[in-house]
This record gives C-alpha cells, sequence and structure tokens, in this order.
C-alpha cells in the first residue's frame, strides 16, 4: 500500500526445469513442439527423446550449439522409460513434466509423481477416434479424407480416425470406394511405410489375429506374418464387422488399421462416436451446417474436425484438452 492506495502488482518468474519426454512416431517435431514453449517461458530443459528414434534428437543438439544456446539451457538425455524416463520424472529437481506417448505410461507417471503435488505435469495420450460420414457428403471426398485420416503415417498418429461410422443409406458404396482407394494410394513402400519397431509390429499383428478370431471382415489387408523377412510391413487394413465391445475397437492399435460400421440417425452416431474411454478428437463428415454445430457439440472429443483431417499440424495445438 502506497499512500493509502493498495497496488497490485504481479511478477511471472520461471517455474525451473521441465522435463520433456517425447515420442517415437514424430520424433524431431514433437520434441521442438516442447522444447520451444519451455524456453520461452524462461524455463531450462531436460529433453528424453524415445530409445527408438534418438539420432533425430542427437543432431539437433549441433543446431543448439549452432544457434549458441548456453550450457545446460538444453539438456538431452538418452535411455528407455523405465529407467531413465521414470528417474527424471520423479526427480524433485524437475518442477514440471511434459510427457506424450501411451496412456500406460502416462498413468505411471501420475502415478510416481502423486506425492509431489506441486509438480506441474502434462500428459498427452492416446485416442481412438471416430470419423463420421453421413449420407449427404461428397462420396470421394469422404473417402479419400477418412483413408487419409486412418493411413497416414502408418495410421501412428493419435489423432488419426480408426473407427468410422456410416450412415447407412450410403455404407456400401462408402465400403467399395474406401476398399479401391486404399489398395490404389496406401500400397506398402509406396505412401506407407514400415511401422516403427519389431515390438509395435507384434503388436499391431496380435491385434489382427484376435479380428480374424473373432470373424472380422477383411475389407483389406490381412495377418501378416509374426517374423517379418523383409523390415516390419503391414499393409492398410480396413475390418468391418466388428463388435462394439471387441478390443479392436476399443482399443488404440496405433497402427494401420480401420474398423467401420454403419449407423442410422443422429442420436445412434453421437452414441456410437462416444462410446470410448478416450476423448481426444473426431472428425465430421457432412454438407449440414445446423449438423456440424448440434452434433459436433454433442462428442466427447477435445478437439473436432469438420470435413477434413488436420489440414496443418499447427491446428492440432488448438485443441482443448481431452474430454477423458
Amino acid at each position: 500500500m502506497i499512500d493509502g492506495v493498495a497496488l497490485t502488482y504481479e511478477h511471472r518468474s520461471p517455474t525451473g526445469v521441465f522435463a520433456l519426454i517425447s515420442p517415437w512416431n514424430m520424433p524431431l517435431y514433437l520434441l521442438t513442439w516442447k522444447i520451444a514453449p519451455c524456453l520461452a517461458f524462461g524455463c531450462t530443459a531436460v529433453a528424453k527423446p524415445s530409445e527408438f528414434t534418438s539420432m533425430s534428437a542427437f543432431l539437433l543438439c549441433e543446431i543448439f550449439r549452432l544457434a549458441e544456446i548456453p550450457p545446460g539451457v538444453i539438456n538431452i538425455v538418452f535411455g528407455d522409460g523405465a529407467t531413465t524416463g521414470s528417474r527424471l520424472v520423479q526427480s524433485p529437481l524437475v518442477k514440471g513434466v511434459s510427457f506424450t506417448g501411451s496412456t500406460a505410461t502416462g498413468i505411471k507417471i501420475r502415478r510416481d509423481t502423486a506425492d509431489q503435488i506441486y509438480k506441474h505435469i502434462s500428459l498427452e495420450l492416446g485416442g481412438k477416434n471416430p470419423t463420421l460420414v453421413f449420407d449427404d457428403v461428397d462420396l470421394d471426398k469422404a473417402v479419400q479424407t477418412a483413408a487419409t485420416a486412418a493411413f497416414e503415417n502408418q495410421g501412428e498418429i493419435c489423432l488419426c480416425g480408426s473407427r468410422i461410422y456410416v450412415q447407412s443409406r450410403i455404407y456400401d458404396a462408402f465400403v467399395a470406394s474406401l476398399k479401391a482407394y486404399v489398395e490404389e494410394n496406401y500400397r506398402c513402400g509406396d505412401r506407407t511405410g514400415a511401422v516403427a519397431s519389431l515390438q509395435h509390429y507384434h503388436k499391431i499383428v496380435s491385434y489382427l489375429a484376435l479380428a480374424k478370431e473373432e470373424n472380422a471382415t477383411f475389407i483389406t489387408g490381412s495377418v501378416p506374418p509374426l517374423g517379418p523377412s523383409n523390415g516390419y510391413w503391414i499393409e492398410p487394413v480396413v475390418l468391418t464387422d466388428v463388435s462394439k465391445s471387441s478390443r479392436i475397437m476399443q482399443e488404440e492399435i496405433f497402427g494401420p488399421v480401420v474398423t467401420i460400421a454403419r449407423f442410422e440417425t443422429e442420436e445412434e452416431c453421437v452414441q456410437l462416436a462416444n462410446d470410448s474411454a478416450y476423448g481426444l478428437a473426431a472428425i465430421l463428415l457432412t454438407k449440414d451446417g445446423a449438423r456440424m454445430r448440434r452434433v459436433g457439440e454433442q462428442l466427447d472429443a477435445g478437439l473436432v474436425w469438420v470435413n477434413c483431417w488436420q489440414p496443418t499440424f499447427r491446428h492440432a495445438n488448438d485443441a482443448s484438452p481431452p474430454v477423458r
């Protein structure tokens, strides 16, 4: 108080050291996405890239050196999550954690830091995102959008549309067109690359084996061999006749696998879309402006794309936090 007048003054200061843990699916992009705002707010960083994609982070260090960033401002450590990552997030010297990766690891980070109540935690985890196709769409454009959302980067993106729901009137035509489009445009070695590791290859194959066991219909693709002989290649797989309760429908596969089911009404569409433990994103395809707002507001998703999927990667950062 000065001369009887109360003065409120807010002083902002850096939080301190942040642990930045990035995944293997977009190693350089997601690592720099964390480092830039950390430095902008005056904090220092200890970054740990995925042990499967360490070289890009190693080369990034040379860029930091050329940029004359002072020693100690950005520190990069290499190692696996169970040892290096775990010790990093639990360190009392680390004031905040930014993690992008699997839901299981995110849960573990929450548990490991539960007794450090002042530590800032940001977790960007998985998704099982629905693509909703109404019968007023331009069929060719809808097929292209749905295929891109499902299979770009081999489906190894948390924002991929891995569950497609199509209104009954155009269901058969959509499935036939999607089959033709995927087989023409997403051949292995062309637009579709190998998956990231043998460990991840085996995970995806296990889901496809389950699909076969549960009598799902393979519209494209098949169950690949357990022992790949020439790289970790998996053809894009489109599945129908998958139960709503199946693990294939409910769990994030994080690979080139998408399911298709039909719906009749808006109400059923919303119910199917929200039948998931996840709430990251959704893709809504319709020409009806009123429906865009009406359905979009009912979806349990932090981000809803309308008639597109991730037009630029910057838009992914505009999303609200996941609903769940």
